[in-house]
């Protein structure tokens, strides 16, 4: 399986629903703004990552009143596996 994006071709070999519907909510408006967003949330990105996650991790980070923005150096877009205890405690 050929894929635009890695490590997806499996996913997508066993049922591409959940890949076109994440494809598709990026394109369609949402039904509320970040900004409105009142909880703490958490933004992680990976020094590696696409430059489009990095741009959306600014955006989030700038426009979401209560954001922390946490960058991992050397990490890529799969940094939640090395760093998962750190991400749950955050989350308390």
């Amino acid at each position: 399986v050929v894929t635009v994006y890695p490590l997806t071709g499996e996913g997508g070999r066993q049922v591409s629903s959940g890949f076109v519907a994440d494809r598709i909510s990026k394109c369609e408006p949402w039904v509320f703004s970040v900004a409105d967003v009142t909880e703490d949330v958490g933004v992680w990105v990976g020094e590696a990552d696409a430059p489009s996650f990095h741009a959306a991790a600014d955006y989030y980070a700038a426009t979401i009143p209560r954001a922390t923005l946490v960058m991992y150096r050397g990490a890529g877009h799969l940094l939640a596996i090395p760093h998962w205890a750190e991400m749950l405690a955050w989350l308390h």
